[in-house]
């Protein structure tokens, strides 16, 4: 479903697209392959950022009421096993923005990332 959203809204021009994925490698390397491809194939560009923080962070905001509302992982032990089975870091790619969720607020991240890619203008 994900390939094929992505792959309509490159087809309409939609001209920001923003997408969550927890990548794991080597589990998802294949996929995001295909999502990197469709992209190219529709003249897009990918501008991938790894959002990550500490284990005693994550820990800290799996309980939070949104995380049940939005279907997240709500539990401190499933969060842990998660973790503790999949290797969850930056997409193998040299231009892939790294940043820490834990040092700077939601707000102050999301302007990193626009200044970074140059999306204010």
């Amino acid at each position: 479903m994900r390939l094929s959203a992505l792959d309509a809204a490159a087809e309409h021009r939609v001209p920001l697209l923003v997408t969550t994925f927890c990548y794991a490698e080597p589990e998802d390397r294949e996929q995001f392959g295909q999502i990197e491809a469709i992209v190219q194939r529709h003249g897009g560009k990918l501008l991938p950022v790894f959002l990550h923080c500490s284990r005693e962070e994550a820990l800290r905001r799996v309980g939070h009421p949104d995380r049940v509302a939005r279907r997240k992982i709500s539990s401190g032990e499933h969060l842990i096993r998660e973790l503790d089975r999949y290797d969850l870091t930056a997409v193998p790619r040299a231009d892939c923005l790294r940043l820490d969720t834990g040092i700077n607020p939601p707000d102050v991240t999301a302007q990193e990332i626009v200044r970074h890619f140059g999306l204010d203008g």
